[in-house]
């Protein structure tokens, strides 16, 4: 008698162990999607934080940029010389403030020079690091010739409001030319000269000088004709004569020259009377002058800048502004520049 084995058989799942099943999937099923969720949600609000600090920068950045420009102004008017001290569209270094990085520069838009005229306006460009954030802004600021130069004794010298209170010695005409002016739009045409000695002057002076102090002056002349010496003195009236001291000599010609010196007032009694002129050494020709100073000896020439209404602008940055550059402002306001790294 052969023995057969019985094949055994697995006991088959109940309905409630398939129902445990169903219910683990689903669970799982739920958790994975809450799990994303809530990873997404996490990356959103990250991308959400990213983009309100970025916010955040971009408008400290306009706000930095836009009242940097106070500062550059300050910057600029800290340096009577800065137009010969800083290169046209060139960045200066950078300079951190509480937590923004500044750099300026100025622009001369007309021919690209900042130091050929003192007239020229000039545009002046702040640019605001805040983080990744870069807002650059710019005004174009002009200079205050109604004003003249501050501490300057000599009244309307640019001639920009007319001639007076210019007058021509000796019978010679002042009148105004806005032909070839050394600076602004206007410069003094002196003609109808009868001899060397007629020249334009600017008299009641004696209230505004001191005996005993020294005084620097200058002026700008052009000759119509030929090479001449031309003469710069202050003459001083007192009650035993009229006195005058030559302040400057040079050969001028038909292009503009600069006169320039110093003169100490030390006469032995008081000065009455006194003007301001320019004469020629020998001929009758006609000639101009412009930007005429006279001031104490020492005193720093500023020329106010004013903005120009309806210039300020937002810039785009189109190639970053260089991290090494030789200018570096010096301190304004009582803030030291501190470089930084870009």
């Amino acid at each position: 008698m052969t023995l057969m084995a019985r094949p055994h058989r697995l006991p088959s799942a109940g309905p409630a162990t398939r129902r445990r099943g169903a219910v683990y999937v689903v669970v799982l099923g739920v958790s994975m999607i809450v799990a994303i969720i809530g990873v997404s949600a996490l990356m959103l609000t990250r991308v959400e934080l990213r983009a309100a600090v970025a916010d955040e920068q971009a408008v400290s950045a306009r706000f930095a940029a836009l009242s940097g420009l106070e500062l550059g102004l300050l910057w600029l008017r800290d340096d009577p010389d800065w137009r010969t001290t800083y290169t046209h569209d060139a960045w200066t270094s950078p300079m951190a403030i509480e937590g923004v990085t500044y750099r300026f520069k100025a622009v001369d838009e007309g021919d690209g020079d900042l130091a050929d005229d003192v007239d020229d306006p000039v545009r002046l460009y702040c640019r605001a690091d805040v983080e990744q954030a870069v807002r650059i802004f710019s005004t174009e600021f002009r200079p205050d010739t109604s004003a003249g130069a501050t501490g300057n004794l000599l009244l309307n010298p640019d001639f920009e409001d007319g001639t007076d209170p210019w007058t021509g010695l000796g019978g010679c005409q002042v009148l105004l030319d806005a032909a070839q002016p050394h600076g602004g739009d206007r410069s003094l045409w002196v003609r109808n000269r009868g001899g060397s000695w007629d020249g334009p002057r600017q008299e009641d002076l004696a209230e505004r000088l001191e005996n005993g102090v020294t005084y620097d002056t200058e002026c700008w002349v052009r000759l119509k004709n030929y090479s001449e010496p031309v003469h710069l003195r202050l003459y001083l009236g007192t009650a035993y004569g009229w006195f005058y001291a030559p302040i400057s000599t040079v050969n001028a010609g038909t292009s503009w020259t600069k006169l320039s010196g110093s003169v100490n007032l030390s006469l032995p009694f008081d000065i009455h009377e006194a003007y301001w002129k320019v004469e020629t050494a020998w001929s009758n020709q006609e000639f101009w002058v412009d930007d005429a100073v006279l001031v104490e000896h020492d005193t720093l020439i500023i020329i106010p800048l004013l903005p120009v209404p309806g210039t300020c602008r937002r810039e785009i940055l189109a190639t970053p502004a260089p991290a090494d550059v030789a200018e570096t402002p010096k301190p304004v306001g009582g803030l030291s520049p501190t470089p930084v790294s870009k």
